[in-house]
C-alpha cells in the first residue's frame, strides 16, 4: 500500500505542475494582450489629440488671415475716389493677401501654414496647416484645414455717388467725407467680423 500512495502523490504533483504552468502562460498571455491594448489605446488618443491641435490651429489661422484682410482695408477703401480706383484695390487683394496674419496664429498653436489663400470674390480666406510637434513616422504629421469669410465680396462693391456700396457697408468716399484711417478701421471693425465657414 505504500506504493500506491506515492505513486498518487507524484500523479497529483504532476497536475499540479501542469496547472500552474498552465496558469503562468494565461497570466503572461493576460498582461502580454492588456499591455498591447493601452499602447494602442494611448497612441490612437495622441493622434486623436494631435488633430484637434492641428485642427485648433487651421481654425485660428483662416481666422488670422481674414482678419488681417480687414485690417488692411481702411488704406486700401481709403483711396478709393473713382471705379478705376476700386478696381486696382480689387487688384490687390490677391490670393496671398492676409497670410501674415494665419502664418502668424498658426504659429502660436504649434502649427505651420503648407497652404493659404484669400478670395475676395468668394469671400473666403482657405488655410491648410500642418502640426509641428508631431513627426511621428506611426501616426504622421497631423493636418488641418479651416475656411474663414470676412463678410465682404469685393466683387459686390460699387460706387455710388460718393459712398462705397459694398452689400450692406456704405462708407461715404467723396471729397467732403474724407475719412482717417483710425475712422475707416472703426467703421469696419463693426462692420466686418471673420468667422469659421468650414
Amino acid at each position: 500500500m505504500v506504493v500506491v500512495a506515492r505513486t498518487v502523490a507524484a500523479g497529483s504533483r504532476r497536475h499540479d505542475d501542469a496547472g500552474q504552468v498552465a496558469t503562468g502562460v494565461m497570466l503572461a498571455v493576460t498582461v502580454g494582450v492588456v499591455a498591447v491594448t493601452a499602447f494602442g489605446v494611448i497612441r490612437l488618443g495622441a493622434a486623436v489629440d494631435e488633430g484637434g491641435q492641428a485642427q485648433t490651429a487651421a481654425d485660428a489661422a483662416a481666422l488670422g488671415g481674414a482678419g488681417a484682410v480687414r485690417d488692411g482695408l481702411p488704406e486700401l477703401l481709403g483711396r478709393i475716389r473713382s471705379p478705376a480706383d476700386l478696381t486696382r484695390a480689387a487688384d490687390t487683394l490677391t490670393c496671398g493677401a492676409g497670410r501674415d496674419g494665419a502664418v502668424e496664429l498658426a504659429a502660436a498653436n504649434g502649427a505651420e501654414v503648407t497652404s493659404y489663400c484669400y478670395d475676395s470674390i468668394a469671400d473666403r480666406v482657405e488655410v491648410t496647416v500642418e502640426n509641428r510637434t508631431t513627426r511621428d513616422a506611426a501616426t504622421g504629421t497631423a493636418t488641418a484645414s479651416a475656411v474663414a469669410s470676412l463678410g465682404l465680396r469685393i466683387d459686390d462693391c460699387e460706387l455710388d455717388g460718393v459712398t462705397l456700396v459694398c452689400g450692406d457697408l456704405e462708407l461715404p468716399i467723396g471729397p467732403d467725407a474724407l475719412r482717417s484711417p483710425d475712422d475707416l478701421a472703426d467703421v469696419l471693425d463693426d462692420a466686418l467680423r471673420p468667422r469659421l465657414v468650414e
